[in-house]
């Protein structure tokens, strides 16, 4: 933790203008580093993981540990890889799956993914997270991948994966402490700064289409399974025809088909190839004010 010791440190913490550091009771020295640990909110399990990956050498040694950390991920049932538990926005294909024991009201996750790098990424979430509360999940704080030194090992694309991950975690965590609370799951949040909530009752795939419009950052958004008035009709079924409605500043100076080919390539992977996915989408995109 790069702890120090100062010589006859006296009682009570102070501040030296000289070393810039804060001497702790007990004579230790809190380095900037520990500050910048603490300002994390991590859980323990997670505060080690990445301290541990602090000191490694060089970016190629975090990344072989990265691979390490997927070896050690729990099985997770194929009747779990559902839309709904799907992490949207990931190069990846990757799943988590969460419980609470409701007794102690801690949350649990499951999770993998079908790349080996990011199943490190999956690993350390479920292995760091688990065991805590909903409260301790959603004060960690995303910056602790820069912390640990990842970001080098990482492109943009996974990285952006890896927040998706844990925003669906916190997510997830939250609905739990929810419902164990008798509040009930939410049906649907839309807000910049508590932009993960989003859930249509018993809808997993618009549950999941609206998690994946979400990377818009939208003011306004709306997702509903229209499927029952086509009922009979070629190609119906469950949740194969979707409504959907999105207010986004991403929108500003856009061109309407500029909009539905950002929502296309959002949504690429719900429509429908042959395998019973989306057949029709309906789609209403705005920039605030419109």
């Amino acid at each position: 933790m790069g702890l120090g010791f100062v010589a006859g440190g006296g009682l009570g913490n102070r501040r030296s203008r000289s070393d810039g550091v804060t001497r702790k009771r007990a004579g230790t020295v809190l380095t900037a580093a520990d500050v910048e640990m603490s300002s994390l909110n991590l859980t323990p399990a997670l505060e080690k993981m990445v301290s541990s990956l602090k000191m490694f050498p060089d970016s190629k040694v975090r990344y072989q540990q990265l691979l390490h950390y997927a070896t050690t991920l729990g099985p997770m049932e194929p009747e779990l890889k559902t839309e709904a538990n799907k992490v949207p926005g990931c190069l990846s294909t990757v799943f988590v799956h969460a419980t609470m024991n409701p007794d102690t009201r801690k949350v649990y996750f499951k999770g993998d993914s079908d790349a080996q790098l990011t199943k490190g990424l999956v690993s350390m979430l479920v292995n760091g997270l688990s065991g805590s509360t909903a409260l301790q999940i959603e004060k960690v704080n995303p910056e602790f991948i820069k912390a640990s030194g990842l970001t080098v090992s990482l492109t943009p694309g996974r990285n952006n994966g890896f927040i998706n991950m844990l925003k669906l975690m916190k997510h997830k965590a939250e609905l739990l402490d929810e419902e164990a609370a008798g509040l009930g799951p939410r049906s649907k949040g839309h807000t910049n700064d508590d932009c993960v909530e989003f859930e249509v009752p018993g809808k997993p795939r618009a549950t999941a289409i609206g998690r994946a419009l979400l990377q818009l950052n939208p003011t306004e958004l709306e997702v509903e399974d229209f499927s029952e008035s086509h009922k009979g009709h070629a190609h119906a079924g469950d949740e194969t025809h979707i409504r959907i409605k999105v207010v986004s500043d991403a929108f500003q100076d856009m061109s309407l088909v500029l909009r539905h080919k950002v929502i296309y390539t959002l949504l690429d992977s719900f429509m429908d190839k042959g395998d019973g996915g989306v057949h029709a989408l309906q789609i209403d995109t705005k920039a605030p004010g419109e």
